[in-house]
């Protein structure tokens, strides 16, 4: 099994956009946290190829503290950026983004 191509395109779009063009990090993951709980409210999973990578990006994500006074399991804007293109580029390999 593998997790729908289409869902993973719409979680990322706020991720990919945020890679490419910059803005509002925290905003990003707001959003990004957003469409996660919507998709999951409407059957998603996340579960089988692709899944481990997914849950990458899930802990960066929740790992992720804009604030200059992180705690020692928080990461920067620059340890998220390296994070998420990790797992990205994992998931283009497995042609589940394109």
């Amino acid at each position: 099994m593998t997790v729908a191509r289409a869902s993973v395109e719409s979680l990322l779009r706020p991720v990919l956009t945020w890679l490419e063009a910059g803005g509002d990090a925290w905003g990003m993951d707001l959003e990004y946290w957003r469409i996660r709980r919507k998709l999951m409210e409407e059957g998603e999973t996340f579960e089988g190829l692709g899944a481990e990578l997914l849950s990458n990006i899930d802990t960066a994500m929740d790992s992720f503290s804009p604030d200059a006074d992180r705690g020692r399991h928080e990461i920067d804007e620059t340890q998220l950026r390296t994070e998420l293109e990790a797992a990205i580029n994992g998931l283009r390999n497995m042609k589940l983004i394109e």
